[in-house]
């Protein structure tokens, strides 16, 4: 089984070259005061790990758009794993089917 991707939410203060990083990510929120990066690869110094007591920190902007990035990643699993999940379910329905022809049989028997 395929580790599993760990995002992890950064921050760092606004700089040329904290900007221009942030830019190459996917996930970043600029603001004036601010950079936020949610990232699976850790970015390095300046950066400094967003956790625990810190989290409190974040703005409701903040966890919106946190939100926003996480439901972003997880439509994209789920879109790559549709087939499994289809694919599940089916088995899933054969199953059920099985067990009541095998109940059917058992109340035309009597049992």
């Amino acid at each position: 089984m395929k580790k599993p991707v760990v995002y992890r939410l950064y921050a760092a203060k606004v700089t040329e070259e904290t900007a221009e990083q942030a830019a190459r990510n996917r996930f970043h929120r600029l603001t004036p005061g601010y950079i936020l990066l949610y990232t699976c690869q850790k970015p390095g110094k300046p950066w400094v790990e967003v956790k625990g007591e810190d989290l409190h920190r974040l703005t409701k902007a903040d966890e919106t758009w946190l939100w926003d990035c996480a439901f972003a990643l997880t439509a994209e699993v789920m879109e790559r794993r549709k087939g499994e999940a289809n694919e599940a379910l089916a088995d899933l329905i054969n199953q059920f089917e099985k067990a009541l022809e095998a109940e059917a049989e058992k109340e035309k028997r009597g049992e």
